[in-house]
C-alpha cells in the first residue's frame, strides 16, 4: 500500500529511546518510511523523560509523502 504512493501522511506517537514497548521507536519508523518517499513534516506534543536523565521521551510525528499528494 505504501509503495505506489497512495498514503499521503502517517501520524504516530513515537518514542525516542528504547525500553517502551507501547510505542514505535522513531528511528525504526523513519528508516522504514524513507524508502517509500516519506519525510518528517512536523513533530509536536513532546513529552520529556524524567527518569534520571532529562531527554525527549515521546512525541507526535507527522510523516509526509509528497508523491502521494501530487497524484
Amino acid at each position: 500500500m505504501l509503495s505506489p504512493a497512495r498514503v499521503p501522511s502517517v501520524f504516530v506517537e513515537a518514542r525516542f529511546h528504547p525500553g517502551d514497548d507501547c510505542h514505535v521507536l522513531f528511528e525504526d519508523l523513519r528508516d522504514y518510511l524513507l524508502p517509500f518517499g516519506f519525510r518528517v513534516l512536523a513533530i509536536w506534543g513532546q513529552y520529556l523523560e524524567w527518569s534520571g536523565r532529562k531527554s525527549l521521551g515521546l512525541a507526535n510525528v507527522c510523516f509526509w509523502n509528497e508523491a502521494a499528494i501530487s497524484r
